[in-house]
Order: structure tokens, then C-alpha cells, then sequence
């Protein structure tokens, strides 16, 4: 009995002390929520926002900085002091009507940036609803810096430039432009105007309007010439070329190595007693690099493919040769997803015929997967492989054993071990060339070639549209009565453009017969708008790169620009930026004093 009284009156003081232990747990979180609210507020505005603890100057006119542009949040600015001097910006402030908590007040960039005199530089800000507005940057020593004018418009500049001395100044490769991750150009080409030797390899770097940043030469007392150049992953650039001054024999691969500035990290030649020639570099996805060449001196026959890998710092961890008694050369190389890697190239030494395409596949160290030839009794040569999002892979080339004319465009599919799945003929009853493929968004592929079988001229750019299978949907050319030749083709989000040269004059037959043509086309290959642009002399297209803010940056050499030079058919390198409607300007570009007829 004493038992229940005591449970009876437990339950009761429970009944009453829970309503009270709940009442105290929500004020103890209530009071925690408010004291967090208040401490992280109280930490992002005197920390981030509102530092007024720190007093800055004004900048005077020996420190400035350009605004360069500005896309998605991303606002890019140019160091153009008048003496040489490194800002490391740490803080901006933008100006606006908005009360925005990120505007109007100084904000701290989570890590600090350095820019050197002559280059750009990025951050990411917020964006102000103003179409245009001002701003400062501050600095780690105490200024502050105003860009006024920022305009949130993506407006591409256009702009035109030549580069070069009073000799021969040149940029001749595919691979030769690129836009680098501060939105400014890298140009690689050769110079017989500037450097050591007779021919050196010829680097340049601009802003994103084409302004020169810096340019520098790499070689010795006899012959350097560049074949490739990439931006890694350190932010500095890779140099692939061959070189006559340096190594072992009478020609090496030339590997070197750049920071951001240009400056020589360092170089390296590989090859033995008789020539190497370089094709392509890659970055690997463990940080080295993997080198394509042709080499003379090493394997089993007369020239074989020549594949080697380095470290970060250009030392060799391994190289193979790959051919047989014959004749063996390198086209391209790519690091498949499986981490190994594909060479595509053409063989005398094995197949059906006198010169059959050759795919070989390599592990991560390079030794040797499978090796596959196709072709026939007769001549192919290969063109570009890439890998096809269905695992296999996609080859282009040119045939002379099958097909309709004396060379018909040649494409093949295989599967990831190399198993042909089809292979395609696409030509008429004369030559016709291949140029690029590439794998479009509704899956199927686009070839781009130059055909002598079809059009209105001696030569017409050939495009033609295939399904996942090879089988053709549409081919269209383009061209005059004269001479076009393709030289890339790249896809956008609204339509595709084809980049090449000839389409007719624009000022005189006789010496005006090539320039660049550019042709803007729908997704089933009709013509948009094309645009032919050159001067009175002959000018090339070599290379193009798309450009961030719209528009592409493209690339080579020209007879009718560029002022004086030495003699009648020294060229000067060419930059030209387009925007996405093939507009453009030349007008800052000087005519050649020479005008004669000139080829390269």
C-alpha cells in the first residue's frame, strides 16, 4: 500500500515538472540560435564587407589597372602600370544604387591575387542590376585602385593584329592558338626576324582584346620550328617542337616548358643519332606529359612511330617505338578513359596494301593492347581518331583502294578493342580529301574535307552529316569558281562554322587569289552567312580557337599586312577576332609594301 502512494504522487510531480523542463529547453535554443545569428553577422561584416579598421589610398598614376571584361560573375582586368611593379589584390568594392549586402562595401577575396605588369588576371564578383558601373580594387599594401565603366554586356571586342619582324614571321600548324585561363590568346609560330637562329620558335601572349602581353624565343645558333603548345594545369604552357641546335642528332624533339609570363622553366630534347621529328603533346591525367613523334634513329624499320612519357619536370619515364621493316608515322594521339592510350597513324610495314591506317592501343605504361590496320590492296592514310561516347572509336581518313573516285573520304568506326564496326566511302568520281570529324550533339558525326568531285570550282570545301551509323544524311559544299580548301569545323549551341581559305578575290585575280573564308551554317548544312576576308596579297588560315566571350580567334599567316619586311614574300603572323555573326575589323592593319605573288 505504501508502495502505491509513493507511485501516485512520482506520477503527479512528473505530470507538473514537464510542461517546466520543456519551457527551459526552448529558451536555451532559442538564446543558442540567437547567439550564432548574431556572432556569424557580426563576423561577416567586419571580416568580409565593412573593413574600416584598415585605411587605403588612392592609387597614383604609375599603378593602374584596365578593365578587360566581364562574363558570368567572372571580371577580368589588366596590370598596365607604368613601372614594373606586382599588385596583389586582396579586396573590391562595387558601386551601386542596389542595397545588396555584397555591394557598396569592401569585400575580402578569399585568397589573395597577384597580377604582374602587362598581364591579366580574374575574380568573381557579384553583379550589379546597373548596365554599367564603377568599382576598386584594393591592395595588400594600402591603395586602392578605381575601374570605372564596367560594362555587364557580353560584347565582344574585335580586333586584328600582325606580329613579326622585316623577315619571315610565321604561324603554319593547327595547333598554335589557344585562349588562356586569364581570357587573353597564347600564339605560337616561327620567326626568322627575332631569336638565336636562322629559325627559332616564336611564343606570344595578349590580352583578351589582342594587345601584346609579352613575346619570347626559344632556340639556338641553326633551326628550331614549333608543332604544338598547351596551357597546364600549373597555369604555365607546354611547347612541343623539334629542334636542330640542341641533342643527339641532326634533328630531336624539342620539349620546353614556360610560367605564365613566358619565362623558361625548363627544355628538354629527345631523340639519337639521326632525326626526330614531334607530332603532338598531351598533359596526362597524372600530370605528365605524353609525347608523339617519328623517329630515325630507334625500332625496327626505316621511320616508326615514337611515343615517350615524361614526368612534370620533363624527365623520361619511359618511350616505345612502334612499326615494322617499313615506313610507320604518327597522326594523333589521345589518353583513353580507360587511362592508357591510342595512336592513330599509317603503316607500310603491315596491312593490305602500300600504306594502310594504323590503330594501336597502349596501356598506362605504354606497352602494346592490340594494334589494328584497315585498308586495302592500294593507298590510305589516316586523318584524325577521336573516342565516341558509346566507348569506341571513330577514324578518319582517305582511301584509295575503295569508294567511287581516285580518293574518296574514308570513315571508319571500331569498338573499344579495335573491331571494325563499319566503314564508310564518301566522294564522287575525282580526289576528295578529309579534314576534321567530329561527333555532334544529336549523336551522329560531322566529316569536313575539300572535295574535287563535286561544287562550283576547281575545289570546293566538302561538309557532310552522318548518323550514329555512318549513313549519310545531307553533304553540302561551298565555294566559287576558283579554289577553297577547309581548314576546321567546330559546332555551337545554334549552328556550325567551317573556316578555310580562297572564295574568290577581293581586289585583284592576280595576286588576291587566297584568302580566309568563313561560312556560318544550320544544323542541316545550308549556308547562314559567309564572310571572305584578306587584303591585296595572299593571306592563309592555319589554326582557330573559340573564344569565351563569343566569338573565335583565328590564326595564320599574311602577305597583304604588316608594313615593311625585308623581302616580297616574308609573311607576317595574323590574329583576327570574329564574333558569332562573322563580323570583324581589319581597319588598324597595315598594308604590306609588298603586294607580289607569294606562297607558302
Amino acid at each position: 500500500m505504501i508502495k502505491n502512494i509513493f507511485k501516485k504522487i512520482f506520477e503527479k510531480k512528473r505530470k507538473a515538472i514537464s510542461p517546466l523542463i520543456a519551457t527551459i529547453l526552448l529558451v536555451v535554443v532559442a538564446v543558442a540560435i540567437i547567439g550564432i545569428i548574431v556572432s556569424w553577422g557580426k563576423g561577416f561584416t567586419t571580416s568580409s564587407l565593412d573593413q574600416t579598421t584598415n585605411v587605403y589610398k588612392q592609387a597614383d598614376e604609375t599603378i593602374m589597372l584596365s578593365f578587360q571584361s566581364l562574363d558570368n560573375g567572372v571580371l577580368i582586368f589588366k596590370n598596365i602600370s607604368t613601372f614594373d611593379k606586382d599588385l596583389e589584390i586582396t579586396g573590391y568594392k562595387i558601386f551601386s544604387e542596389n542595397n545588396h549586402p555584397l555591394l557598396n562595401k569592401m569585400n575580402n577575396l578569399s585568397t589573395p591575387v597577384t597580377i604582374k605588369r602587362n598581364l591579366s588576371q580574374k575574380i568573381s564578383i557579384p553583379v550589379p542590376v546597373e548596365r554599367k558601373f564603377n568599382m576598386e580594387l584594393y591592395t595588400s599594401d594600402g591603395y586602392y585602385i578605381p575601374l570605372n565603366n564596367i560594362s555587364t554586356g557580353k560584347t565582344p571586342s574585335l580586333f586584328s593584329q600582325t606580329f613579326g619582324g622585316l623577315s619571315d614571321d610565321v604561324l603554319y600548324k593547327p595547333n598554335s592558338l589557344l585562349q588562356t585561363s586569364d581570357g587573353g590568346y597564347l600564339v605560337l609560330g616561327r620567326t626568322q626576324s627575332f631569336g638565336a637562329g636562322g629559325d627559332d620558335i616564336y611564343l606570344l601572349k595578349t590580352d583578351v582584346s589582342g594587345n601584346l602581353d609579352w613575346n619570347k624565343t626559344f632556340g639556338g645558333s641553326s633551326e628550331e620550328s614549333p608543332n604544338h603548345v598547351l596551357e597546364t594545369s600549373d597555369g604555365g604552357y607546354l611547347v612541343l617542337g623539334r629542334t636542330r641546335s640542341f641533342g643527339a642528332g641532326s634533328y630531336d624533339i624539342y620539349l620546353l616548358k614556360t610560367d605564365f609570363s613566358g619565362n623558361l622553366d625548363w627544355n628538354k630534347t629527345f631523340g639519337g643519332s639521326s632525326s626526330e621529328y614531334s607530332t603532338q603533346v598531351l598533359e596526362t591525367s597524372d600530370g605528365g606529359y605524353l609525347v608523339l613523334g617519328t623517329t630515325y634513329s630507334f625500332g625496327a624499320g626505316s621511320e616508326d612511330i615514337y611515343l615517350l612519357k615524361t614526368d612534370v619536370s620533363g624527365n623520361l619515364d619511359w618511350n616505345k617505338t612502334f612499326g615494322g621493316s617499313s615506313f610507320d608515322e604518327p597522326t594523333q594521339v589521345l589518353e583513353t578513359s580507360d587511362g592508357g592510350y591510342l595512336v592513330l597513324g599509317q603503316t607500310s610495314s603491315f596491312g593490305a596494301g602500300n600504306r594502310d591506317i594504323y590503330l594501336l592501343k597502349t596501356d598506362v605504361s605504354g606497352n602494346l593492347d592490340w594494334n589494328k590496320t584497315f585498308g586495302g590492296s592500294s593507298w590510305e592514310s589516316s586523318t584524325q581518331v577521336l573516342e565516341t561516347s558509346d566507348g569506341g572509336y571513330l577514324v578518319l581518313g582517305r582511301t584509295q583502294s575503295f569508294g567511287a573516285g581516285s580518293g574518296d573520304v574514308y570513315l571508319l568506326k571500331t569498338d573499344v578493342s579495335g573491331n571494325l564496326d563499319w566503314n564508310k566511302t564518301f566522294g564522287g568520281s575525282s580526289s576528295d580529301y578529309s579534314t576534321q570529324v567530329l561527333e555532334t550533339s544529336d549523336g551522329g558525326y560531322l566529316v569536313l574535307g575539300q572535295t574535287y568531285s563535286f561544287g562550283a570550282g576547281s575545289s570546293d570545301i566538302y561538309l557532310l552529316k552522318t548518323d550514329v551509323s555512318g549513313n549519310l544524311d545531307w553533304n553540302k559544299t561551298f565555294g566559287g569558281s576558283s579554289s577553297e580548301f577547309s581548314t576546321q569545323v567546330l559546332e555551337t549551341s545554334d549552328a556550325y562554322y567551317i573556316f578555310g581559305e580562297g572564295g574568290e578575290y577581293l581586289y585583284d585575280a592576280e595576286y588576291d587569289y587566297i584568302n580566309l573564308y568563313i561560312i556560318k551554317t544550320d544544323f542541316s548544312g545550308n549556308s547562314l552567312k559567309e564572310k571572305i576576308i584578306g587584303g591585296k596579297g595572299v593571306d592563309y588560315l592555319y589554326s582557330v580557337a573559340p573564344s569565351s566571350e563569343g566569338g573565335f580567334l583565328l590564326g595564320g599567316i599574311t602577305f597583304s599586312f604588316g608594313g615593311q619586311v625585308e623581302d616580297e614574300c616574308d609573311a607576317q603572323i595574323l590574329i583576327l577576332k570574329i564574333d558569332s555573326q562573322l563580323n570583324y575589323d581589319i581597319s588598324s592593319l597595315i598594308e604590306s609594301l609588298f603586294m607580289e605573288e607569294c606562297e607558302y
